[in-house]
Order: C-alpha cells, then sequence, then structure tokens
C-alpha cells in the first residue's frame, strides 16, 4: 500500500512538471502535439503508414492547414482554469472520431462525416452485424476509462487563473488565420467546397478539413441572382405543364441494395451467371447506366435524388437531407406529383421503419403509407440477419390491391447489405468465384453475389407475377450503389464504381422504345420515366426534360437555384400557392387490431389481426413484456379489469411506429 502511495505521488510529481513546462511553452507544445496528432489520424484515416508518410510529403501545405484546424481546437482549452481536462477531451474526441473512420473504412468505402453521428440512433439495432461483442465490450471499457481518466485529472492536475485579455486574442488570431486560409484557398480552388467522390476527397484534403467541413455545411448555398424573376425566368425555360394520355399505369420503382451486374468485374469468374434476370431484362427492355451518388453506403442519398430529383452534390459535405432538411419540410416528389394525377403513394422496405428516419421523411415527400419491416409477416432472412427480399413481392401486391386508384410504388430491398463476411458463413452457397488471388476478399465477394443472386431470382418472381396482373404496370429497378468492396475503375469493364445501371420493363407494351435509354444521373430517372409516359409535371422535372437534349453549361446552376427556392427560399415557383404539406401517412396497408382476449391463469392471450414478430402489447400506454405466438395471437401477463391496451409495432430500436386502437379489458378472469 506504501508503494502504491509513492508511485501515485511520483507521478502526481512528473505531471506538475508536465504542468509547468506546458504552461511555459504552451503554444510551442500544442502545436507539436497537433502535428502529431493530425499524422496519426492521417494513419488512420488512410490505414496505412505508408499512405500517410506520402500524404504529408506530397501535400504539407494541406497536411499543415490541418494541423492548423486541430490546434485551434485544442485552443480552446486555454478558456478552462484546469485546461487539461478540455485539453484531454478535445484531443480525445479527434482520436475516437480517427478510430471510428478506421473501423468505418473496414465495411464501407464512404469516410465518416458528422451526419454519421445523427445516424447512430437508427444503428443500435444492427450494430451487431458490425461489431462483435469482444469489439463491443472494448468500447464499453475506453468509455469507462476515458471517463474515469478525465475526473482524475480534474482533481490532481493543478489549475491557473486565465488571463482571458491573452487568451481571447489569441483564439481570435487562430479563427481569422483558420478563416482567412480557408477563403484563399477555396476561391483558388485549392481547397473544395462541394465534394464529389468524399472517400478521395478525404485522402486529398485531410480528415481535420473534411470533417470539420461536414459540420458546418449544410443545405443549399443562396445563388447570388436569386430572386422572384429569375425563378419566373429558369420557369419558362421549361414549359408548361402538359399529360398527354389518359392511361395511368401502376408505377413501381424499385431500388436494390448493393445490386450491380458483377459480370464487370474483369478479374473474376462465375460458375453461373449471378443475374439472370437482370442480364436478360437488360438485352430486351429500355437499359442505361445510372450515375448514382453514393458508395458502398448512402442508400437513402440515392433514394432522395431518385424520389426528388434534385442533386445531392449541391447539399453539403456528406449530407443526408433525410437527417436534415426533410425532417421537417415537406418536399415537391414524386408521390406529391402523381398525387395529383389521382396515384395513391406507397413507400416499403424490408428493414427498420426508423433507419435514416424514414418514418418521419416519408410523409413530407408525400407517401400515403409506409411497410417497413416491423408489418411484414413471415419473413426469412439470411446469414447476416438481413431481410431476404422475397418478401417484397407479396408486399408489393399488398399495396396494389389496396386501392381501386392507379398506385405508385417505392419499393427499397435490403438483402445485398454488408457487412460482407472475410470467412465462410453459408456452405450451401450455389455462385463460385474464382480469380481473385486474396481469399478473404474472394469470400466477401461470393458472399455478395449469392445475395444479389437471391435478389435477382427475386426480381423474376416479381416481374413473373406482374405479368399476369390485370392492371397495366411499370416497373423501374436499379441498383442504390455498388457494394462496400474493394473495387476500382480499373477493375470494371463497364461503367465505374459511381455507376449502377436501370431498366424499365412494363406488362402492357407502353410505349417505352429500348433506344430511347441513356445514361443517367440518379436525380434524372424520374423525369426520365415522367417523360415516357407522357407526364410532364412538376418544376424539377420539366428543369430536366428541358435540358434532355442540352449540355448547357446553365442546366446546373438552374437546377440549384429552383432547389434552393422549393427547400429554403421564397418558394417563387409555386406562383404564391401553398407549398406542399406534410401528408398524413399510415403505418402499414393492413390494419392491427384486437379482436378479442382470453385469460388463462395469469396470463392474457390477446387474438387479433397483422400481427408480426415486432408487435408489442402497451397496456395503460405502458410498455409490457410481450410474447408472440403467432400473426393473430400475443401472450402477456395478465393485466386488470378495466385496463386499457394497444398494439404498438417497435423495431429494435425500440421506436413505436404506430398503434392500433384501443381495447378495454372486461370481464376478465381474475
Amino acid at each position: 500500500m506504501e508503494r502504491k502511495e509513492k508511485n501515485i505521488q511520483r507521478l502526481k510529481a512528473f505531471l506538475q512538471r508536465a504542468d509547468g513546462y506546458i504552461k511555459e511553452h504552451t503554444l510551442s507544445f500544442y502545436l507539436i502535439y497537433s502535428v502529431i496528432l493530425c499524422f496519426f489520424i492521417e494513419i488512420l484515416c488512410r490505414r496505412s503508414l505508408f499512405e500517410a508518410v506520402k500524404y504529408v510529403f506530397l501535400s504539407p501545405h494541406i497536411y499543415l492547414y490541418n494541423v492548423l484546424i486541430i490546434m485551434f481546437t485544442l485552443c480552446f482549452a486555454l478558456l478552462f482554469s484546469n485546461k487539461h481536462v478540455p485539453f484531454f477531451v478535445i484531443s480525445a474526441l479527434w482520436l475516437a472520431l480517427g478510430i471510428a473512420n478506421f473501423v468505418v473504412l473496414g465495411y464501407r468505402i464512404t469516410p465518416i462525416g458528422f451526419i454519421d453521428i445523427a445516424l447512430l440512433d437508427s444503428v443500435w439495432g444492427i450494430i451487431g452485424i458490425y461489431l462483435n461483442v469482444w469489439q463491443i465490450i472494448l468500447i464499453c471499457i475506453a468509455a469507462v476509462a476515458f471517463i474515469f481518466l478525465s475526473v482524475w485529472v480534474w482533481r490532481n492536475m493543478p489549475r491557473h487563473k486565465v488571463r482571458y485579455k491573452r487568451i481571447l486574442p489569441i483564439l481570435g488570431a487562430f479563427f481569422l488565420s483558420v478563416s482567412l486560409i480557408t477563403s484563399y484557398a477555396s476561391a483558388r480552388e485549392m481547397l473544395p467546397e462541394d465534394f464529389g467522390n468524399l472517400a478521395e476527397d478525404y485522402e486529398t484534403y485531410g480528415f481535420a478539413y473534411c470533417f470539420s467541413r461536414s459540420v458546418i455545411d449544410r443545405g443549399i448555398e443562396k445563388t447570388e441572382d436569386y430572386s422572384e424573376e429569375k425563378v419566373n425566368e429558369i420557369l419558362s425555360l421549361s414549359g408548361e405543364d402538359g399529360i398527354e394520355t389518359e392511361l395511368r399505369p401502376n408505377i413501381i420503382f424499385l431500388q436494390l441494395e448493393a445490386f450491380y451486374d458483377v459480370k464487370y468485374l474483369k478479374e473474376l469468374e462465375f460458375s453461373s451467371d449471378p443475374v439472370p434476370v437482370f442480364s436478360s431484362l437488360k438485352k430486351n427492355y429500355p437499359s442505361a447506366f445510372l450515375s448514382v451518388p453514393s458508395l458502398g453506403a448512402g442508400t437513402a442519398n440515392t433514394e432522395f435524388e431518385i424520389i426528388t430529383g434534385m442533386n445531392i452534390s449541391h447539399f453539403g459535405a456528406g449530407e443526408y437531407p433525410y437527417k436534415t432538411v426533410l425532417s421537417d419540410t415537406a418536399c415537391e416528389s414524386m408521390p406529391y406529383l402523381l398525387a395529383e394525377l389521382g396515384y395513391t403513394a406507397h413507400a416499403i422496405h424490408n428493414h427498420n421503419g426508423s433507419f435514416y428516419d424514414r418514418h418521419e421523411v416519408y410523409a413530407n415527400l408525400g407517401f400515403d403509407t409506409y411497410t417497413p419491416l416491423e408489418y411484414m409477416q413471415n419473413v426469412e432472412e439470411n446469414p447476416l440477419g438481413w431481410a431476404k427480399d422475397a418478401i417484397l413481392t407479396s408486399q408489393i401486391f399488398n399495396s396494389l390491391n389496396s386501392t381501386d386508384s392507379s398506385d405508385f410504388i417505392y419499393a427499397v430491398s435490403v438483402q445485398g447489405h454488408g457487412k460482407y463476411p472475410r470467412k465462410v458463413i453459408d456452405e450451401t452457397q450455389k455462385i463460385k468465384i474464382s480469380g481473385m488471388e486474396d481469399e478473404k476478399e474472394a469470400i466477401a465477394f461470393e458472399y455478395h453475389a449469392n445475395q444479389i443472386s437471391e435478389t435477382d431470382a427475386f426480381v423474376g418472381a416479381l416481374i413473373s407475377a406482374l405479368s399476369s396482373f390485370d392492371e397495366p404496370t411499370v416497373l423501374v429497378l436499379y441498383g442504390d450503389h455498388l457494394p462496400g468492396l474493394e473495387i476500382s475503375d480499373e477493375q470494371l469493364s463497364h461503367g465505374n464504381i459511381f455507376t449502377t445501371e436501370y431498366v424499365i420493363w412494363n406488362n402492357y407494351n407502353a410505349d417505352i422504345a429500348k433506344e430511347d435509354a441513356k445514361d443517367l444521373e440518379a436525380y434524372q430517372l424520374s423525369s426520365f420515366v415522367f417523360e415516357s409516359l407522357g407526364y410532364r409535371i412538376g418544376n424539377i422535372n420539366k428543369l430536366h426534360m428541358a435540358y434532355s437534349q442540352s449540355d448547357s453549361e446553365e442546366y446546373d446552376g438552374h437546377l440549384k437555384a429552383i432547389e434552393y427556392d422549393i427547400l429554403y427560399g421564397e418558394g417563387y415557383c409555386y406562383s404564391g400557392k401553398e407549398r406542399y404539406e406534410r401528408k398524413d401517412m399510415r403505418m402499414g396497408v393492413d390494419e392491427i387490431k384486437i379482436n378479442s382476449v382470453s385469460a388463462i391463469a395469469d396470463k392474457l392471450y390477446i387474438h387479433g389481426e397483422g400481427f408480426t414478430e415486432f408487435s408489442r402489447v402497451y397496456v395503460n400506454d405502458k410498455k409490457t413484456d410481450t410474447e408472440f405466438i403467432s400473426n393473430d395471437t400475443l401472450l402477456i401477463e395478465l393485466p386488470d379489469e378495466n385496463d386499457e391496451i394497444k398494439i404498438a409495432q417497435a423495431g429494435t430500436d425500440g421506436i413505436a411506429l404506430s398503434f392500433s386502437s384501443a381495447f378495454v379489458l372486461e370481464g376478465i378472469a381474475q
């Protein structure tokens, strides 16, 4: 015990000497420390010591700029009497971001941004797919150790009087320096204001700058010439609304997770075609390449571009509009536009309903119903635990049969999702690959090929069912992005890592010529489909149609101006009319309801319709332990007489997406 006390005293003495040195050479210490910390973060960002060293020597000015950003944040510690704790906390945050980025890059290609922090609430339910138990335990231990060390430093390190007259000018000088350098470098295109390929931008311009940019960069920047006159000028180029046909076919957009024709990988050979249905569709129906804004992740941004026709690159660095502006703003979209033609809009996704806040955002995009995983019965899962896509066929037909009007359906699949395993987890896989030297990478590619092969089979089954469906229907299918695997442009025989493909199929011999198909940006696909159907509607869509045969330099600027006007501006494009209002969206197509109850001993059996494994019973608005018996029966502990029960659908994150009508318990046995 005495020896332990002596060691603690020695440690305190050492820290006091260090404190004296730091106090005497504060800025020098902060600079050296920032250089080291920045370098270590860049090693993590590049997952390579060699690449980090090369970056420092080839781009020393960019590296020092990133050092300046980190040093600026560390200097905020000088505002506290015990500056070591905030210094320690800020350092730990930078280090944690670097480590988190290192981990994220292990299963996806897109580096971490500030928006990923906003997505944390959606990740808890699936974190087990990406981290094993020991990794989660290690993170928890590190968090506890961090808190313990912070408290220990706070209690034991000396405090000093803060000389604000000296510190504030230093912080002001740093702020001014960072601002001026950023403005100067951006004006001369040494630093980007808009990020295209995030992975490349992080490697080129440094983690500190890119992540910081993602913190402050939000929304669409107002154009210098924005005015009512300018908006009206742009609209005049787009022409008037026009409907060229009385036919109102059902329209289904099918967004397929990490789906593409893997035969484009030059170095790989497959035991059989993993996507034979898709290959056949491309030969016989309108099809071309689709440039998407995401790679390895970011499904919601491809989805956003398709549904709204807006260009995600006009928004902030790494921004997800689903987590920012669309959380409280209704937006012009395919569902709203088609509603004016009598369509009912349905969204379907075989994953958690609250992921990317879809349960809130879809109402602002004009959907009438939304059916996520929590409302699906008898769902089969793949080896990683993702729902298989075959379940979507029945869900699509449920939506089609739920109305007498024409239907617009936006279905998003999930089966092809990573994290792709580096060891064999399914011995029954049918597709085998060869040609890849790295065994672990080959296993990952083979797993992905087998998953999208099953997705391809689902597409075939869906088309077979739609072929005999007695309502005219158009099906638009495409991949949302390439998978989070090591793929480069050089490995692909066609397209690039930011391209998938689309196909437009129909069951009534629609006049959509195969030769009319052309390579498109994701934000142009909806307008191309609308134009093919003779629907000339919507400010964004008409703008795309007006420039469909032109490479005008005005195109991008005009699109950005209209996007700003719709989401952030005065709404001049609506000519004084009210903008779109949030829909009163219904969760699920089929009603979930309680028909009767029966009490046996101390248990209550609840009988009804539409129950799933995600059904939870609430007694007097308080969630209670629920046992799923079947699709029409749930079991709970026996409540009291006259208690009120409801059924909620709640995912792994615990969010109750909807409630059934209340059922009052009367005459139950006690």
